[in-house]
């Protein structure tokens, strides 16, 4: 069973809305297995979205709270310092934002910036924001990584840090379940994610009633 959190909170859903089954895939009186996915696939959103208010989109907090949605892997810019997020067979759909990079050559660390402070650095109109080989940024625009100064970033290998969704890195997809991929959120949040769950759930049913 490759994605037993996932599975495991279904079970305990179906428990906690009176509709028990003990297999993630069979359907219920109440809702269907893809139903239960779908409810646990929005409290999963829900979990990230309101700790990312909270801590008002601080990266640092952020990865304080769930360390195991800080995700590094090595990619390979193109020729004008691009790199593209979501391409089938890079696993990355899953990319929220950046956290950090870094060059595998003299291992130099690359800033990640504001989307706020694109035309000053590209410009190169701000003294304190002129990117260098040493100074090098990153920036994040509609799903599109961009290394300046673009010279430098010809082809290269760069460890790519960030903070991931939960959702299928391989497509950007819903879990499902006993599916290839898992929920990321380590198992200590099993409760809490199975109580926001069980909330969608009775608010939905409200809304039909």
């Amino acid at each position: 069973m490759p994605s037993p959190r996932f599975d495991a909170m279904s079970v305990d859903l179906s428990k906690k809305i009176g509709d028990y089954k003990a297999a993630a895939g069979t359907d219920g009186e109440k809702v269907t297995a893809n139903e239960r996915n779908a409810i646990l696939n929005r409290a999963l959103a829900e979990l990230f979205n309101t700790k990312w208010n909270e801590v008002k989109g601080d990266k640092n907090l952020f990865i304080q709270i769930f360390p195991e949605l800080y995700r590094e892997v090595e990619i390979t810019t193109a020729s004008t310092g691009l790199y593209t997020i979501g391409v089938i067979g890079n696993l990355d759909f899953d990319f929220y934002a950046t956290f950090d990079a870094r060059k595998d050559t003299g291992n130099v660390y690359i800033t990640s910036l504001q989307k706020g402070l694109y035309q000053i650095v590209k410009s190169s109109k701000h003294p304190h924001y002129i990117p260098s080989a040493a100074k090098p940024y990153v920036f994040e625009v509609n799903r599109v990584l961009e290394f300046l100064p673009a010279t430098e970033y010809n082809a290269q290998k760069v460890k790519h840090s960030y903070i991931k969704f939960p959702v299928n890195p391989s497509d950007g997809t819903p879990f499902g379940a006993a599916g290839t991929y898992d929920s990321p959120f380590y198992s200590s949040w099993h409760e809490i994610i199975v109580e926001i769950a069980k909330q969608i759930y009775l608010d939905m049913s409200q809304q039909k009633g």
